[in-house]
């Protein structure tokens, strides 16, 4: 009975979008600055006498230009989370290369599917082997000093953006500071989710 009240549901009409809202755009694959030359779903399982004692379920996209080769990797198990490999001369090479204009389009199309991007590096001093790109997350965990300094940037009064003010009564300010450019990020990340570490 519940699958067929679910199949129901599905055949609902929507109705047209000129009737949902008059400033409603949809914006699909066209408006990426690259498409992936090749997307394909792994399954690694690795077994040890006969017991399965690791499974990787990922995508992989690969991006070739002219410029050179650039894969991406993402775990379904953080699927919020995608990771670069390259870029390199060609699919068959690991020689890191420079290229700047692949690497900035495939960023490009794959911060409009993930949350966060790193990049792979093997020789790096990170516990991971991973460095982070870019995150659609806020910072969190900022410091005193950091809050302080925010504030004395933005002309704010000691405590705005601390708890000890409300970060309401300062919203225009921040704002305006933003627009000016002053450590965009991390004020962004403090208007949306104020959370410290002493």
């Amino acid at each position: 009975m519940k699958f067929i009240a679910l199949l129901a549901l599905s055949f609902v009409p929507i109705a047209p979008i000129s009737a949902q809202s008059s400033s409603f755009e949809l914006l699909r694959d066209e408006v990426d600055p690259i498409v992936p030359n090749k997307v394909t779903h792994h399954v690694d399982e690795i077994f040890d006498d006969g017991e399965l004692v690791e499974k990787y379920n990922f995508l992989v996209y690969e991006f070739e230009t002219e410029e050179g080769f650039i894969s991406a990797r993402a775990y379904l198990d953080e699927i919020k989370t995608v990771a670069l490999f390259g870029p390199y001369p060609d699919k068959n090479s690991q020689e890191l290369i420079s290229a700047p204009e692949l690497e900035a389009a495939t960023i490009g199309y794959l911060k409009r599917r993930y949350r966060k991007i790193e990049r792979f590096l093997p020789d790096s001093n990170s516990a991971t082997g991973y460095e982070l790109i870019w995150t659609a997350d806020p910072p969190r965990n900022a410091t005193q000093d950091d809050l302080r300094t925010i504030e004395n940037a933005c002309e704010l009064p000691t405590g705005a953006l601390s708890g000890e003010a409300s970060v309401e009564n300062w919203k225009d300010q921040l704002i305006c500071a933003i627009k000016e450019g002053q450590r965009r990020n991390l004020i962004l990340g403090f208007v949306t989710n104020p959370v410290l570490s002493e």
